[in-house]
């Protein structure tokens, strides 16, 4: 497949004018420690952070600047039908 650019990517791989939200990250794990103030925790799962807080930001219609950032499947899924 070749985008409008005329240059070319793997399958699976998202354009470069796609929005990376934070919460289509395939390294991003939700989940919750009541030992914090706000209990509920996304963890980056990538080995280079593994373990630390996801830079986010979990904000609607703000990308996230993560060079760690890649897509899940729902990303994947939503760029395929875009490109319908």
């Amino acid at each position: 497949m070749s985008p409008a650019n005329g240059s070319t990517r793997r399958l699976g791989e998202m354009r470069n004018d796609s929005p990376r939200m934070a919460f289509e990250c395939q390294w991003l794990r939700r989940t919750i420690e009541t030992s914090r103030p706000d209990p509920y925790v996304m963890l980056c799962t990538h080995i280079i952070r593994d373990g630390a807080d996801c830079v986010g930001p979990f904000l609607d219609d703000v990308e996230t600047d993560c060079r760690l950032w890649d897509p899940n499947e729902q990303a994947r899924a939503r760029e395929a039908r875009m490109a319908r």
